[in-house]
């Protein structure tokens, strides 16, 4: 994670969340959910395809949560120049 630019906080921020996941039985994600991954692209259930479905799950929540600031923070990016349009 150091490679990636995380401070040790930010490290010991996410191994305390993914200890809260795992404690609140949130990971790894539940079976029917991978399931339905799985025949949404129509392949075998192997246990290979399991383990490829459960990254690609964390990868979407990892991109997910990388949006937070556009999703609630206000900082959208289809506002900008937005001010050159508004009455004042």
């Amino acid at each position: 994670m150091t490679s990636d630019g995380l401070s040790e906080a930010d490290i010991e921020a996410v191994q305390r969340h993914l200890a809260m996941l795992q404690k609140n039985a949130l990971v790894p994600a539940k079976h029917h959910i991978l399931r339905q991954m799985i025949d949404g692209v129509e392949a075998p259930p192997t246990a290979m395809n399991m383990s490829v479905a459960q990254g690609t799950y964390f990868d979407g929540m990892k991109l997910a949560l990388a949006e937070i600031d556009r999703r609630y923070g206000g900082q959208r990016v289809e506002d900008g120049g937005l001010e050159r349009w508004s009455v004042m």
